[in-house]
């Protein structure tokens, strides 16, 4: 995507300009997305005073903020307030009435047709950033425009307007010396945006050296400091196990990696080529099925995940850590890594069993690895801290690949049908021991795989495996 853009066209009054008043359009690459998507002739009216002032007040949250509040993780944020308050039916009515007002906040901010006031019902209008994406979501749906195409639509739009309103005369002079003056700003602030923690624990952790706060917004906006998006990624958390997850973090060194940097290489084009436009769990299954290949695999081959980490030169670690709902760190970035953390606190296995031949302890190594492969434009990819803040699709994305690296749906599916096709729970679950053994998986991926690859032979096993499985 080239071009996102604010198209705002001049409103008269008989023979008489509006200054103020202007029909807006917004588009992404000539498409008509606001306020109805794919319709040039529709345009609202709008005081373009109100967008300058809500851009000059919301830019740094806009440009910086990459989490929803709550510790809240929709898939897309008009499914934040359906979360919201599937949350707050079992709280009491003082933290409900205090988080709603934290909700609010956020979407003051980030649905930006709040802005226009005086206007009641308008089309909601959503912009918040996701790594080297901003999500931009109106009635007609979801899409994802490269952050730096975004931002300059969003500068474009803002000189645009305050051009007009200082040709206008002095009135306007504090809004357009706001606007000027947007990038402005103390450090402390700057790293509280960006990490998403209030800045009493930013404060703290800067001074204990953990965090470098950005010396500008431009910085800051760059989202290529490690520590700084390990913050992020467990700011849900307590202070105590932020600062727990930046001191792991930074106890990584920089380590050469010439096999995952080639692997990397070469997944990055083959899904740029052919998987970007997929769904998420079809993007992770297909570059598992390529990772495999390119890896020599046969598609039956039990994989032994451990050693191609650490073959392909990834610092693999295995400890134990608290909190103990960290299943994972992995890390990739200018000043750490690549390397990944398994936490031994995290998997609940029976004393006998290696944590290496842990079934868990594999998908999750699997999950990581992906993190590596595709998503080191983020440097850091710190999952499973709780409810992690990794964007959604992004997680299901590596939850696929690691279940299908390890257990392709087609091999399940072949066990299934050489062991007669059963549909009994007694069956079910004996195809589910022998597909976990065979390939140190998890009940629960056994399953999941064995859903998969029984659909594509027109056969529907998931009533019953969600029986025998249901938390999968």
């Amino acid at each position: 995507m080239s071009a996102f853009e604010f198209r705002m066209t001049d409103v008269a009054e008989g023979e008489v300009r509006l200054v103020t008043t202007c029909a807006l359009t917004i588009y992404a690459d000539d498409i008509a997305i606001w306020p109805v998507q794919g319709d040039d002739d529709a345009s609202l009216e709008i005081q373009i005073d109100d967008l300058l002032a809500h851009m000059a007040e919301y830019w740094k949250p806009l440009v910086l903020r990459q989490t929803y509040p709550l510790g809240l993780n929709p898939k897309r944020p008009s499914d934040l307030g359906y979360k919201a308050r599937r949350r707050w039916d079992e709280l009491p009515e003082e933290q409900v009435e205090a988080e709603d007002e934290e909700v609010e906040a956020f979407l003051d901010c980030h649905e930006i047709s709040r802005c226009f006031a005086g206007y009641f019902d308008l089309p909601p209008l959503w912009i918040i950033r996701s790594g080297d994406q901003m999500l931009v979501e109106a009635v007609g749906g979801m899409l994802s425009v490269p952050f730096d195409v975004a931002i300059a639509g969003l500068v474009t739009a803002g000189d645009q307007i305050a051009a007009r309103l200082a040709a206008a005369g002095e009135r306007w002079s504090d809004l357009v010396g706001a606007w000027k003056a947007r990038n402005d700003g103390e450090s402390l602030a700057f790293l509280s945006w960006a990490t998403s923690l209030d800045q009493e624990l930013a404060q703290s952790l800067a001074d204990d050296g953990l965090l470098d706060a950005p010396k500008s917004l431009a910085e800051a906006a760059n989202d290529n400091d490690e520590l700084r998006l390990a913050a992020r990624m467990a700011s849900a958390l307590p202070p105590e196990q932020v600062r727990t997850v930046l001191q792991l973090v930074a106890g990584f060194p920089k380590v050469e990696a010439p096999g995952l940097v080639a692997l990397a290489a070469a997944s990055r084009t083959y899904f740029d080529e052919t998987l970007v436009a997929a769904r998420p769990f079809e993007q992770g299954e297909g570059l598992a099925d390529f990772v495999r290949e390119r890896l020599s695999l046969k598609s039956d081959e039990a994989v032994d995940i451990f050693s191609i980490v650490e073959q392909l030169g990834v610092d693999t670690r295995v400890q134990a850590v608290e909190p103990h709902t960290l299943d994972a760190l992995a890390v990739y970035g200018r000043k750490h890594g690549p390397a990944i953390l398994l936490n031994t606190e995290a998997v609940d296995r029976k004393p006998e069993i290696a944590f290496r031949d842990a079934g868990r302890a594999r998908v999750t190594l699997a999950h990581e690895l992906c993190h590596l492969l595709i998503d080191g434009g983020n440097a850091l990819s710190a999952v499973d801290v709780l409810d992690g803040l990794m964007p959604l699709t992004i997680e299901q994305r590596a939850r696929a690949f690691g279940a299908q690296l390890l257990l392709p749906s087609s091999v399940a599916a072949r066990a299934w049908i050489d062991m007669g096709r059963p549909r009994s729970r007694a069956g079910l679950t004996e195809t589910l021991d022998h597909l976990s053994h065979l390939y140190t998986v998890t009940h629960s991926v056994a399953a999941w795989k064995l859903e998969h690859g029984a659909r594509a032979h027109g056969e529907r096993l998931e009533a019953m495996l969600r029986s025998i499985i249901p938390n999968r």
